[in-house]
């Protein structure tokens, strides 16, 4: 286990590329949120901030937001753009409320604005000619903000970095269609990413090989893959089991053969949210996460794997007790699960180092430089 001094006096630099927004206003236009969820709280830019330990706050050079699930109906093929307005109204609205919090909230340790890039959702599965209509109601299309006052002006289509739809929670088959294939290769052609969300342990390993299915389809033309969350894999099974356990050796060879598209990205985060219970042992929470991560290093490179800290899904079932107890760091010993997890990560980076699967340049990237790349982040 690492030293209590194990985080050092500077930190490579950190671009968080997975976070979600909301506040009270927009609670009934989330598909998932319930008055009895944990998450049942405003979650706002200054929030987000204060989660930040004071060690890492000089370090921190901003986040990307990640769309969080809002309603949407699905409309009709030739509809009216104010049908289309009306049938993706809060999605639409979603965008905008976090490109207004990126013209006006500063990071308070920095003063640099914190808001990086904006990933909302959009209706791939529509297929081209809905995505271009789409694409005009998020009024990115060469237009300039309107808060040109504020001295920081930045086109909204400058935010816009790639797209997510939620497959965790879809039926079999929805990627796999003709409109989601040429939606992802239009995806591709405009230089934006998407997002891929699975979930392997509670939808089930499927979806990776409708993944693998939906890349054999793309050919040559796989739009930039971020993978979200190591595919929520099954953090259940006991490490001592893994070796010999049927979905390990299943999700490893699907992720291998994912892996061999190179524009594929496997986003490190929403680890604690799929933890089981665990003992009080910090080592427990080690031993569960290690195998899968260290398998997507070897399978993805360093070059290809992005730090984020899923906020504030990562407070879900986090174990704060366990991970304070292996003094990961002094700095994060009293943090929330934001800090815990950005010490966590450094503790894993240092081991992967130590077998030799990754360097100093390598650490830099994950924690910045490779998030910075693929979203198109100016960095510094």
């Amino acid at each position: 286990m690492p030293s209590s001094e194990f985080l050092p006096s500077s930190h490579p630099p950190i671009l968080d590329t997975h976070i979600h927004l909301f506040t009270e206003e927009r609670f009934p236009h989330l598909n998932w949120l319930t008055s009895d969820s944990p998450l049942y709280a405003n979650h706002s830019a200054p929030e987000y901030m204060k989660c930040i330990p004071p060690a890492l706050k000089p370090y921190h050079r901003g986040f990307v937001f990640v769309e969080t699930d809002c309603r949407y109906t699905d409309p009709p093929e030739h509809a009216s753009t104010t049908d289309l307005s009306k049938a993706w109204e809060h999605v639409l609205e979603e965008y905008s409320y976090v490109y207004h919090i990126s013209q006006f909230d500063e990071a308070p340790i920095t003063g640099r604005i914190p808001v990086r890039g904006i990933v909302p959702w959009a209706p791939v599965h529509l297929g081209p000619a809905m995505l271009d209509r789409y694409l005009e109601l998020l009024n990115v299309i060469g237009g300039v903000t309107l808060e040109a006052h504020t001295g920081r002006v930045k086109q909204r289509k400058s935010m816009l970095k790639g797209f997510r739809q939620l497959l965790q929670n879809k039926p079999r088959g929805t990627m796999l269609t003709d409109e989601f294939v040429e939606g992802l290769k239009w995806i591709g052609k405009k230089g934006l990413i998407f997002e891929v969300g699975v979930d392997t342990r509670g939808t089930g390993l499927w979806q990776l090989e409708e993944l693998v299915a939906l890349l054999e389809k793309l050919g040559d033309e796989v739009p930039t893959l971020v993978i979200n969350h190591l595919c929520k894999p099954n953090f259940h099974i006991p490490p001592f089991e893994l070796p010999s356990h049927p979905t390990f050796l299943t999700y490893s060879t699907l992720l291998q053969q994912i892996s061999t598209y190179p524009t594929t990205m496997m986003k490190l985060s929403g680890i604690f949210s799929e933890l089981p219970p665990l003992p009080s042992n910090p080592k427990d929470v080690i031993s569960h996460i290690y195998p899968w991560v260290s398998l997507a290093f070897d399978l993805f490179t360093p070059e290809r794997i992005i730090w984020g800290s899923d906020w504030p899904v990562c407070n879900v079932n986090y174990q704060g007790s366990q991970v304070r107890k292996s003094s990961l760091s002094a700095s994060i010993r009293n943090a929330d699960a934001w800090g815990a997890w950005a010490g966590l990560t450094d503790w894993i980076l240092n081991e992967l180092e130590k077998e030799g699967k990754i360097n100093g340049v390598n650490t830099r990237g994950i924690w910045g430089g490779n998030g910075a790349r693929v979203y198109g982040v100016d960095w510094w």
